[in-house]
């Protein structure tokens, strides 16, 4: 992928503490409303058939370590271990961004000219403050900008997603000599950013332009919630925030974030299901199938979780 520069020296402050008393309200209100809501690592079984399911960041951070540490006898000991993507089509997703420029740049449109002066300057400004100067940024498709903004000055995209929990723990499935596998081809979600109507791929751009250093800190307090397993919370927190601060109107924000879930979660994690219990035919507590997606999969009511539910799969949330 094209990269900006950027330093790995990331700060920034837990918002939680900055919400009003109606915003708490309404987050708890979301949260107690979630099935599964919180907890990265939990187990299916259906008689002896026996999955663990881990949610993952795909961001790198150094107190990852010690969760790579405790999670990898359960990677060691699977029959299988599924990611969202492995480490060889990341290649060949990187391969096809670079050998076909156009996946990623418009060549009939610049953003300049479908967008008001000064959020064009906003954006132009929050781009260069991550490396890539304003012409590059004219010509990027809005989706992949969109990711590039999800990110803090502090940490370029390359890097944030160099590590991350599912990378780590492919890392020990493959030195474990374990079959590694992808929950889907990794076109699908390209395709999804790819063919998006262009009004929605504005409206997630223009969901994600923030004062940088607020995404700093949206950044912080993703990871504290990451590590406290709140990951409903985390998802609805984000939606909460990006009403709050974004340059976009809030009730496209909310149609913004209803596409992304629809898509990036809900519709998958139904594919998924079926992929991952025909896989768990045979396994057994001592060889049991592993699941490493985004944590966002885990909870809810089209989440992985409620769906092996669906399926007569019991569920032990484990230590993460």
């Amino acid at each position: 992928m094209i990269g900006g520069t950027a330093s790995a020296n990331c700060s920034g402050q837990d918002l939680r503490p900055t919400l009003e008393d109606q915003e708490r309200q309404h987050l708890q209100n979301a949260v107690d409303e979630t099935p599964y809501a919180e907890g990265n690592h939990w187990v299916a079984t259906r008689d002896a058939e026996t999955i663990h399911l881990i949610g993952s960041i795909h961001i790198d951070h150094p107190s990852l370590l010690n969760h790579v540490d405790r999670l990898a006898p359960v990677i060691e000991t699977a029959s299988v271990a599924f990611f969202e993507m492995t480490l060889n089509d990341r290649r060949e997703m990187e391969k096809e961004f670079r050998d076909n420029p156009d996946l990623l740049i418009m060549s009939d449109i610049t953003l300049p000219e479908v967008m008001d002066e000064p959020t064009w300057t906003m954006l132009a400004n929050a781009a260069q403050k991550r490396g890539y100067p304003p012409f590059m940024t004219a010509k990027f498709r809005p989706w992949y900008l969109t990711m590039m903004l999800a990110m803090p000055p502090c940490m370029s995209l390359e890097r944030a997603l160099a590590g991350g929990l599912d990378n780590r723990l492919q890392d020990v499935a493959y030195s474990a000599g374990r079959t590694v596998r992808a929950l889907e081809d990794y076109h699908t979600v390209m395709d999804f950013f790819n063919n998006a109507p262009f009004d929605q791929q504005m409206d997630m751009l223009l969901a994600a332009i923030f004062d940088p250093i607020l995404t700093e800190d949206m950044y912080a307090t993703m990871f504290k919630q990451y590590f406290e397993e709140k990951h409903a919370e985390a998802w609805e927190l984000s939606r909460l925030l990006t009403k709050r601060s974004a340059a976009q109107d809030p009730e496209r924000i909310d149609a913004a974030f209803r596409n992304m879930e629809d898509f990036l979660l809900d519709s998958r994690n139904q594919r998924w299901v079926q992929t991952i219990a025909d896989a768990a035919q045979g396994s057994t507590p001592d060889a049991p199938v592993a699941v490493i997606a985004g944590a966002a999969h885990l909870s809810g009511e089209q989440g992985l979780l409620a769906l092996l539910a669906e399926r007569g799969f019991q569920l032990e949330r484990r230590p993460f």
